[in-house]
Formats: C-alpha cells, sequence, structure tokens
C-alpha cells in the first residue's frame, strides 16, 4: 500500500511585508510535472519520466537518474531506477545522498522500519538493508517482511516461517507445535502476531510465548500493506512525513487572456507579476509552482520592485521635431541587473530591445496625435518580470512672432525711432525663448522663459538722419529649436 504526503493549506499569518516584490527562477521551467515533496523539497518529473528531487534552493539532490522514489518513511526516501534500489536520501543532515551499489530492488514493503529495510537480490533472495545501503542480514529468503517490535516474520523456504531480529538471530515459539509454522505475520504496536501451523492459528508476543489460540477465519486481521497483526485489516500502516504548508493568501493569482499572473496584496495588475503562465499555484513559503509554455518551474519571492521613470515633458516644435527624451528602469537589488533584458516600445508600437536600462530617445510620434504611449517589458531568464506603458501627453509648441513695426510715424525730437516686435508663447507649457530683433545694424537679443500665453516685446532705438525704409527682422528658437522668423520694410522719418 502506497501512502502519499498530506499537504495541509493554511492562512500565512501577517509577518512580513511584500508591498515590493518581485521573483526569480528556483527551479527553471523544465519538468513535466513538479509537485511538493516534503517540507522543503520538490519532486520533479521530466518528458522521458525521470524523477529528480530539487530543494527549495534549487539544488538538485540525486546524483543518478531516477524513474521513482518512495515516501519518506523514517526519515528516507528509496531512489530507483525501475525496481533497482540506486540509492537513499536521508531527510535531515541537508538531504544527504548515499549510494547503494550491487543488484537489490524493493520489495512489496517499500519502506524502512525500525531502521531496516527488505530487500531482494539478483538471485531472487531476500534479506535487509541499514540506511547506510549495507546489508546487514544477508539476502537468504524467499520472503522478507517489515520489523515491527525487533521481529521481523521471513520465510527460509515456502510454508517454513521464522522470525530475525536486527542481529540475524532466528527464533520460532517452540510452544506452538514445536515452531513449525507456516504463516506468520508482522508484530503490531501491541507486541502480537498471528502465526499458523495450516489451518491451526494462534496469537504470540514478541517474546515468543503463546498468548492464546484464534479461530481460523477466511479473513484474518493482518494488513497487507505491512503484514501487521490488527484488530481491523484497514487503517495505516507505516506513517510518512506528513507536512503542513501555509499559503500567503496576500498574493493571489489572476487570469488575463487565457494565461495567469500574480498580485501583491490584492492589489492591480500593475503591482504585480505580469500574465504569463499555463498554471500558476499558490505560494508557499516564498516559492510558486507555476507553468510556462507548458513546461513547469518554480519562482522564488524576492524583495524589491521594478521603478519605471517615463520622460514627463513631450514637445513638439515647430520645425517637426521633438525635444530629446529620457528613459530609466531600476531594477530591484535583489536581482542581477546585468541579466535583466529591457524591450522598449518608443511610440510606434514596436518593441525593440534595449541592452541599457538608461537611455535617451526621439519618439516615433503619430501625425495630430495629443498622445504618445510609451510602452516597456523587462525579462529575466525567460520571466517577465515587469511589463507597463505610459501615455505621455504632446506639448505641441507654438510661438506667435509679430513682425517688427515702429511704434511712431515719425522720430522725436532726438531723432530717434523705435522699432516692436513680439513674441509670444501660445503653448501650454513654458519654453526657453533665444530672440533677436535687428534693424538697420542695431540688435536687440532676449534669452529667457516666457510662461504659456507670455509675451516678450523686443524694441530698437535707431537714430533717423532720413526719411528711409529699412529692412527689420526678428527671428526665434525656442528650446533650441528654430522657430521661425518675420522681416518687413520698416518707415523711418524725420
Amino acid at each position: 500500500m502506497k501512502h502519499c504526503l498530506t499537504l495541509v493549506m493554511a492562512v500565512l499569518l501577517f509577518t512580513f511585508s511584500i508591498h515590493a516584490q518581485t521573483v526569480k527562477w528556483c527551479i527553471h521551467p523544465e519538468y513535466d510535472d513538479i509537485t511538493y515533496f516534503g517540507e522543503d523539497l520538490f519532486k520533479c518529473v521530466d518528458r522521458s519520466g525521470k524523477v529528480q528531487l530539487i530543494n527549495w534552493d534549487g539544488k538538485e539532490l540525486l546524483p543518478v537518474d531516477a524513474d521513482a522514489v518512495t515516501d519518506f518513511v523514517e526519515g528516507y526516501t528509496i531512489v530507483l531506477q525501475g525496481s533497482k534500489i540506486k540509492g537513499l536520501l536521508a531527510e535531515t543532515n541537508g538531504h544527504s545522498f548515499q549510494l547503494v551499489t550491487g543488484d537489490y530492488s524493493i520489495t512489496q514493503y517499500p519502506f524502512f522500519s525500525e531502521g531496516l529495510l527488505a530487500v531482494v537480490n539478483g538471485e531472487g533472495k531476500m534479506g535487509y538493508m541499514d540506511a547506510q545501503g549495507k546489508i546487514v542480514i544477508p539476502c537468504k529468503y524467499v520472503e522478507a517482511r517489515p520489523f515491527k517490535q525487533g521481529w521481523a516474520s521471513v520465510e527460509k523456504k515456502k510454508k517454513e516461517v521464522w522470525y530475525v531480529n536486527p542481529q540475524g538471530r532466528e527464533m520460532r515459539p517452540d510452544g506452538f507445535h514445536g515452531g513449525k509454522l507456516t504463516k506468520g505475520s508482522s508484530f503490531n504496536e501491541y507486541g502480537e502476531a498471528v502465526v499458523a501451523n495450516y489451518q491451526d492459528y494462534a496469537i504470540i508476543g514478541s517474546k515468543m510465548q503463546v498468548k492464546r489460540k484464534i479461530k481460523y477465519t477466511p479473513e484474518l486481521p493482518v494488513r497487507s500493506c505491512d503484514y501487521s497483526y490488527a484488530e481491523k485489516a484497514g487503517g495505516d500502516c507505516y506513517e510518512t512525513g506528513v507536512f503542513e504548508l501555509e499559503e500567503d493568501n496576500r498574493i493571489e493569482s489572476y487570469s488575463k487572456n487565457g494565461v495567469y499572473g500574480y498580485r501583491w496584496n490584492n492589489s492591480g495588475e500593475e503591482n504585480g507579476l505580469p500574465a504569463q503562465f499555463n498554471d500558476a499555484q499558490p505560494f508557499f513559503k516564498g516559492r510558486a509552482i507555476v507553468a510556462k509554455n507548458g513546461k513547469y518551474g518554480v519562482l522564488e519571492l524576492l524583495e524589491g520592485e521594478f521603478v519605471a521613470n517615463w520622460p514627463k515633458d513631450l514637445r513638439v516644435y515647430p520645425d517637426g521635431k521633438s525635444n530629446l527624451l529620457r528613459f530609466s528602469l531600476e531594477v530591484p537589488s535583489s536581482l542581477d541587473s546585468k541579466q535583466v533584458d529591457l524591450e522598449f516600445d518608443e511610440g510606434n508600437g514596436n518593441y525593440e530591445k534595449s541592452t541599457p536600462l538608461s537611455y535617451e530617445f526621439r519618439p516615433n510620434l503619430s501625425h495630430g496625435s495629443n498622445y504618445c504611449t510609451l510602452r516597456g517589458k523587462a525579462t529575466c531568464e525567460g520571466l517577465l518580470l515587469w511589463d507597463s506603458s505610459e501615455d505621455i501627453k504632446i506639448n505641441r509648441i507654438s510661438i506667435d512672432i509679430k513682425r517688427p513695426t515702429v511704434t511712431t510715424e515719425f522720430a522725436d525730437e532726438n531723432d530717434e525711432q523705435i522699432v516692436r516686435a513680439v513674441v509670444t508663447n501660445e503653448s501650454n507649457v513654458s519654453v526657453s525663448v533665444e530672440a533677436t530683433l535687428k534693424v538697420a545694424g542695431h540688435t536687440t537679443p532676449f534669452k529667457g522663459m516666457l510662461k504659456p500665453k507670455q509675451s516678450k516685446e523686443l524694441f530698437v532705438k535707431v537714430k533717423v538722419t532720413e526719411s528711409k525704409q529699412v529692412p527689420a527682422s526678428v527671428s526665434v528658437r525656442v528650446d533650441g529649436h528654430a522657430c521661425g522668423d518675420e522681416t518687413s520694410q520698416v518707415s523711418l522719418k524725420i
């Protein structure tokens, strides 16, 4: 009878904060199936059916190819190739592995009992192996059953039952048919076993004394799983490693477009792990079994979060060019930033890989659009850890330039006449303006900030010696971009 480990799910108490989290692979997605195997082990099965046990630090524990492993009983699991025993793995001491040499297979009792394991050699004879992989009771029996109360029921040949102790001493209850037994069960927890000489039955004690005779029944209360005498033939034959895993209910999975992701603290998708998994099981002790692209792996929860520094001020100037934007992505310190790959969409709907996590660019803008959508994805070892976007409002820079004109029809009493030009920021953002008014060799510059809807007047005072027409011009640059110029002929009059 094979007993599986019991998995108990409970709510984890609030013991640490998970406001800012990310993950990495504890076990890469290379397996067709992964299940919990004890408090800190995973049982992983690849496409060929081979089994590997991996601890919660991602370390493989089996140095041999294995087709199966048994449940932990008395602190040991048996590693098998077919029915052949290849090794023994301890539940404690760092999961130490003991290689088993020689041709030995498991019997119908694939578990340690009182420190010994019933095995069968290549010639079909049975004996007992200890936890170091050594044969301590020679393989000379046709049947060997589990140890109970310091004794095991064995058969030297069919219908010749003896009892053997861990030192290999063989005994029989001489007070029952002179010790000639055709049947003999293992002892139960009360130190009793049932024995028979053909159809004559009795209960014996662990000192080989006859305690009482019993009548034959078609269903003797002997459990097939460990062959021990019991008042009821059902029930557990041995204790497996029962363990409890506490589910962290502050991390929940969600579904999007047929795949799954995780949210931290019941927050939105933007504060979690992007949907990408075919299967997303609950987190226990900072680990979760997931399937990605049809293969299973294990996630490990880490502290820290990705912080995107999106550009805020996107401007399009009259010359059609935009300002240079800066983007950077801060990676959690728990991850190696050199292993993080960034894909970025600069506004044209296409992702392109970017090795640096901080760079400058000019976005691709749709004609007439009021917003530019930037998108970013960060992956590490095939895990999509961050996926976000930002709508950047486009500020179209508009500068109104009033062509130069004289402020009066005639020069004043000092024979001077003033030429005026006006530059107005019609944008919704403040801009850095450089403007120059030139009239007949005279120049007035301006350099400064103009707030939204703010105007700046430029004046040139010209000495008038005769009435004439002279050229005047005003040129403007905004944030280093040429925004145009205006020219005119102004009349200077005495």
